[in-house]
Order: structure tokens, then C-alpha cells, then sequence
């Protein structure tokens, strides 16, 4: 009797035997891949952050660029208020001018013309 509960012993646990390499390596490859997958992830990461510190460094030398060209640009704008500021006076005296002097339209074209033609 003994025998036979070690035979029918031995053969239940064949059948409870579990086989769990297929799951192992099945999981395995799942890790191997998922840590690929995070080194890939990484180089990524890496290569986006020194292109990111290249781009700023140029990016902050432009801006000094920049910042000239502004001052610039305020200079010329101060220098253009200027030169209209100075031919609006100039304008407003040349039409005070001919008004004093009573001239025409008719004596400007006339003026004009002696002017080119004596020159020529």
C-alpha cells in the first residue's frame, strides 16, 4: 500500500508539475525589450538636451546681436525725428519765403526754366 501512495504520489505530482521556463523567458524578453526601449529613451533625452544647450548659447549670442541692432535702429530713429523736425522749419520757412515775396506757381516754372536753360 505504501508503494502504491508513493506511485500515485509521483504521478500527481507530475501532473502538478508546473513547467514555468516559457514564462521566464517570455518575461525576460519582455524586461530586455522594455530596457532597450529605455536606453533608446535615454540617448534621446541626451542628445535633445546638448542640442538644447548648443541652440541657447546661440541664442544668447544672438540676442546680444540683437540688443545692438535695437540701439541702433533707436539712434537712426532719434537722427530721422531730427532731419524731419529740421525740413518741416525749413519748408515752413521756404513758404513764408514765397508768400513774402509774392511768387506763383507761374514765377517757380520760370525760375525753373531760366535756371536750366542759362545753365545748359
Amino acid at each position: 500500500m505504501e508503494e502504491d501512495a508513493q506511485a500515485l504520489a509521483e504521478e500527481y505530482a507530475r501532473f502538478i508539475k508546473v513547467d514555468a521556463s516559457n514564462y521566464v523567458k517570455l518575461l525576460e524578453e519582455g524586461i530586455d525589450e522594455t530596457l532597450d526601449n529605455l536606453e533608446e529613451y535615454t540617448r534621446m533625452l541626451d542628445l535633445m538636451k546638448s542640442d538644447s544647450s548648443v541652440n541657447a548659447n546661440a541664442i544668447l549670442v544672438k540676442k546680444t546681436e540683437l540688443s545692438a541692432l535695437f540701439e541702433k535702429i533707436k539712434k537712426l530713429e532719434i537722427i530721422v525725428s531730427i532731419v524731419k523736425r529740421n525740413v518741416d522749419e525749413m519748408e515752413n520757412l521756404v513758404i513764408n519765403a514765397e508768400t513774402d515775396l509774392k511768387v506763383t506757381t507761374e514765377g517757380k516754372l520760370r525760375s525753373f526754366l531760366k535756371s536750366v536753360i542759362f545753365v545748359s
